[in-house]
């Protein structure tokens, strides 16, 4: 958030959790800024909430809270499960880490793609995707977003070898060069795979 939100940026987190990037994007943004969360959990979506309502829009961004999933558009409803472990191992259906553990309970939720975002919300400067191994599933509902916006792209990406391979196809087919977030910038160099903190930067 220190390195690439600037104030008056508009951030996107998909996958919010409990706000912990929505809100530090938010102070960074400023007042003239906009930051849109996005989390299917809605016992998360109430945490956030009541975070939201303690915000000083004086000195933070605007937050718009979004209770929805993010997908390629099939179908306007998803299926979200709950997992065991901890709420930041929650999953898609056909999605989920290996921290996951048991699922003890599947809830429907809306679902968009974000080029539909791009429909009725500020676009992005930032994006960060944190979604327990449906990244490329959120990134090619994107097109446009992607070759036309063109944010910042900070993503988790599960560490299985056909999903990295696909990872990396994704963002040389739009122009990105990959690198690890991990690596502080005067030791960061490009990658020619993703990184599991990957940072994406548009070439």
């Amino acid at each position: 958030m220190e390195e690439f939100v600037k104030p008056g940026a508009t951030v996107w987190d998909i996958g919010a959790n409990l706000g912990l990037l929505t809100f530090a994007a938010a102070h960074r943004a400023g007042p003239t800024g906009n930051v849109l969360a996005v989390e299917p959990d809605i016992d998360n979506i109430s945490i956030m909430l009541r975070s939201n309502r303690l915000m000083d829009l004086k000195t933070n961004a605007r937050v718009r809270i979004l209770p929805a999933a993010v997908g390629t558009q099939k179908s306007h409803v998803a299926e979200f499960q709950i997992a065991s472990r901890a709420r930041s191992a929650n999953a898609l259906v056909g999605f989920g880490g290996s921290q996951t553990g048991k699922f003890v309970e599947t809830r429907c939720v809306p679902l968009f793609s974000l080029d539909e975002l791009l429909e009725s919300f500020p676009v992005p400067h930032v994006l960060k995707i944190d979604v327990e191994g449906a990244e490329l599933n959120a990134l090619q509902g994107g097109n446009r977003l992607m070759s036309e916006i063109r944010p910042i792209i900070t993503v988790e990406v599960e560490r299985e070898e056909q999903h990295v391979l696909q990872m990396a196809a994704l963002f040389k087919q739009y122009h990105y060069k990959m690198y690890d977030a991990d690596v502080p910038v005067a030791g960061r160099k490009e990658t020619s795979l993703p990184a599991w903190n990957c940072l994406a930067l548009p070439d």
